[in-house]
C-alpha cells in the first residue's frame, strides 16, 4: 500500500472537516423544524457526495483496496494487458496453457507491414467483387463498438485491428480458412464471465480470426499478445501438445501467396452477385461462404510431386548402382481417359515413372495398369452407393500401391470395430485390397490400411489412419512446412510427403536396398509417416 503524501492529507483533512461541518447543519435545521425541507435534502445529498468523494480519494490512493471502497459503487473495468515476462513466482502460468511457453522469446512484429498484407487480400477480393465494397469498414472498434475489449488488448494488436478492413461476419471472408475478425466477445472473452477457461488455454490469446466454418466463432486463428505469434485451432480447447506458433506476419504472408498463384479463388456465386455483371442490390446477400474457393491442387504441386518420385527412384538407385527409373510411365493417358478418377489422379499417375523393381517400399508394389482399371471401377459403383437418398456422392479414392494380403482375411482391431473400420471399409478398400490409397477430396490425401498388432493384443488385424499435421523430412522444406501445418493445422500427409519419408528412410539405411528393391519391416511405411 502507498502512503499518501503531504498534499493528499491536506486535502482529506479539508473534505473531512467540511463534511462534519455538513452533518452539523442538518442536524440544527431538523432540530429547528424549519419547512424549507429542500435545505434539509440539499445538505443532505451534499454530505453524501463528500463522504463518496473521500471514499473514492483514499481508495484511488491506496491502490484499490476493497475495504475502503466497496466495488459495487465502482464501475468494474477488466484488467490491462500485463507485458511484464512470465518469469518467477510472480506470475501465473496455468498447467493447461497451449500458449507458446515463458522461455519463447516475442519476435518483433511490423505492424504496418502486417495491415498491408491482410488488406491486399481483401483488395483482391474486392477488385473481382467491386459491389461488396458497401460490406467493408476501415475499423474493428468502431464497427463493432469494442472499447470493452481494450484494456485486454496490447497496443500492437490495437493498431492491427485498428489499421485493417473489416466487415460483418457474415458478409464477408479473408479466405476460405479464416472468416473475419470475430465478436469482441469472441475476439477477447471477458475473464470474469463464463469464457474464462480461455485463458487457461491462451493466458495472453485472442481469437484474431475466426474459422471460416458455420458455427465456429469460437475457434480460428489465435494471437498470442506476448509473443506475436498465431496459430490455428479447429478446437479452443484441445488436448494435445502443440508447437507450432509461426509469426503473424508469416501466417499472412501464406495466405497473400496462395491467393496470388491460384491456389484460392473467388467463387462463382460471389462473382454472379458482386461480381462487375452483379449489382449492388444484389451484393447485399453476399454470403461469407461464398465469397473464396479453394482448389484442390494446382500445377505445382503435381510437379514437385513428381520431382519427389525422381528424387526417390535416383535414392533407390543409388543404392542399386544401377538407373531403376524405366522409360514407361505408370499408365498411358489414353487409360487414364477411360477413368473415373479424382482430378488429381488422372493429372498425377500419367507422369509418374514406373520403376524396374518390384517393391517401392517393404512389401508395397505400385499398382499395374490392369489393378488400377479394376480398382478404378470398383470405386466408380462404391461412389454411387446411397443408404440414405439425401446422401452425395462419396469422394474419389484410389489405390496406388498394394500388398499382398487381403482385407477380408484380417480381423478388426477391438479399438477400430465400432467406429473406424466401418468407415474405412466403407469409404476407402477397394477390391478387397490392402496397401496405401490416395484420396482425392481436396487436396491429395495418403489413407493407410496395413497389417499390424492389435493395440491390445499380439494378434495381427488391420490398421488405418489417415496421417496428418506437420510433415518432417530432408527433402521437405522444413519452414514451409512449419507455416503451413500453423496456418490450415492438420494438413493432410501428401503424396510428396510420403515419399520424402520414404527417402530418408533409405538414405539412413534403416531400409535394406536390394535387386527387387526395398526391405524391411512394413510397420516402418507406418511409423515413419505419424
Amino acid at each position: 500500500m502507498t502512503f499518501l503524501g503531504d498534499d493528499e492529507i491536506v486535502i482529506l483533512l479539508i473534505i473531512e472537516v467540511t463534511l462534519y461541518v455538513a452533518i452539523w447543519q442538518a442536524y440544527l435545521v431538523r432540530q429547528s423544524k424549519s419547512r424549507r425541507a429542500f435545505r434539509l435534502f440539499t445538505l443532505f445529498y451534499i454530505t453524501v457526495l463528500l463522504h463518496l468523494g473521500q471514499r473514492r480519494t483514499i481508495f484511488d490512493n491506496s491502490e484499490g483496496i476493497d475495504v475502503i471502497f466497496h466495488p459495487w459503487l465502482v464501475p468494474s473495468t477488466p484488467p490491462p494487458y500485463d507485458p511484464a515476462p512470465l518469469d518467477g513466482d510472480e506470475h501465473y502460468w496455468p498447467e493447461r496453457a497451449i500458449s507458446p511457453p515463458p522461455d519463447v522469446s516475442p519476435v518483433p512484429l511490423n505492424v504496418t507491414n502486417a495491415i498491408q498484407l491482410h488488406n491486399q487480400i481483401v483488395d483482391h477480393a474486392l477488385y473481382n467483387l467491386p459491389h461488396a465494397a458497401q460490406h467493408i469498414s476501415t475499423n474493428y472498434f468502431s464497427l463493432h463498438n469494442a472499447s470493452s475489449i481494450l484494456p485486454r488488448l496490447t497496443p500492437t494488436t490495437i493498431e492491427f485491428l485498428s489499421g485493417i478492413h473489416v466487415w460483418q461476419a457474415d458478409k464477408f471472408s479473408l479466405t476460405p480458412t479464416f472468416r473475419s475478425p470475430p465478436w469482441p466477445g469472441d475476439l477477447s472473452p471477458d475473464p470474469e464471465g463464463d469464457d474464462w477457461m480461455w485463458y487457461d488455454s491462451f493466458p495472453f490469446g485472442v481469437l484474431l480470426y475466426a474459422s471460416g466454418e458455420m458455427s465456429s466463432d469460437d475457434r480460428g486463428l489465435v494471437l498470442d499478445q506476448r509473443t506475436n505469434m498465431v496459430r490455428f485451432f479447429v478446437s479452443t480447447d484441445p488436448s494435445w501438445e502443440v508447437k507450432s506458433w509461426i509469426p503473424l506476419e508469416y501466417a499472412l504472408e501464406l495466405m497473400l501467396r496462395e491467393v496470388q498463384e491460384g491456389r484460392v479463388a473467388i467463387g462463382g456465386e460471389a462473382i454472379e452477385k458482386a461480381g462487375f455483371q452483379g449489382s449492388v442490390e444484389r451484393a447485399k446477400d453476399l454470403w461469407f461462404e461464398q465469397v473464396w474457393e479453394r482448389k484442390e491442387w494446382i500445377q505445382k504441386d503435381v510437379d514437385r510431386a513428381v520431382g519427389m518420385w525422381e528424387a526417390y527412384l535416383a535414392i533407390v538407385g543409388m543404392k542399386m548402382g544401377e538407373v531403376v527409373a524405366g522409360a514407361q510411365n505408370m499408365i498411358g493417358r489414353d487409360v487414364v481417359e477411360r477413368l473415373e478418377l479424382g482430378s488429381w489422379a488422372r493429372t498425377l499417375l500419367p507422369r509418374l515413372r514406373r520403376p524396374k523393381f518390384e517393391f517401392v517400399a517393404p512389401d508395397l508394389k505400385l499398382v499395374d495398369e490392369e489393378m488400377l482399371v479394376k480398382t478404378s471401377e470398383h470405386d466408380r459403383r462404391r461412389r454411387r452407393i446411397k443408404e440414405h437418398h439425401w446422401e452425395d456422392e462419396k469422394d474419389p479414392v484410389t489405390l496406388l500401391f498394394y500388398i499382398d494380403v487381403r482385407f477380408s482375411n484380417l480381423s478388426w482391431g477391438a479399438w477400430d470395430r465400432q467406429w473406424v473400420a466401418p468407415y474405412f471399409a466403407k469409404h476407402r478398400v477397394l477390391d478387397d485390397r490392402c496397401g496405401l490409397y490416395l484420396g482425392n477430396a481436396h487436396e491429395d490425401r495418403m489413407s493407410f490400411i496395413l497389417p499390424g498388432p492389435d493395440r491390445d493384443s499380439e494378434e495381427v488385424v488391420v490398421r488405418f489412419s489417415d496421417p496428418h499435421g506437420r510433415s518432417r523430412g530432408q527433402f521437405l522444406n522444413a519452414t514451409e512446412e512449419l507455416i503451413y501445418d500453423a496456418v490450415h493445422a492438420y494438413s493432410p500427409l501428401r503424396f510428396r510427403h510420403l515419399v520424402a519419408q520414404w527417402a530418408d528412410m533409405v538414405l539412413s539405411g534403416r531400409w535394406s536396398v536390394e535387386s527387387d528393391g526395398v526391405h524391411d519391416d512394413l510397420q516402418d511405411v507406418r511409423k515413419s509417416s505419424l
